[in-house]
């Protein structure tokens, strides 16, 4: 079973940061809207683990 959580953190300015918990399909997917959230640079920054061990990814995301 996994658990965790992925932000959506905005370097310039921590107010726009988002934190979304990881609810994945039985494809171990999911969808996230990125409505609202403004023009710019953004990481996306993913923290989970499973019974055993912990993970963490981050990933650089750019919305023009």
């Amino acid at each position: 079973e996994l658990s965790g959580n992925m932000v959506l953190f905005r370097p310039s300015d921590k107010r726009m940061d988002k934190t979304i918990q990881l609810k994945l399909d039985s494809n171990f997917t999911q969808a996230v809207s990125l409505e609202g959230l403004q023009n710019g640079y953004w990481k996306i920054q993913i923290s989970w683990n499973d019974t055993q061990k912990k993970y963490y990814e981050e990933f650089p995301l750019v919305l023009n």
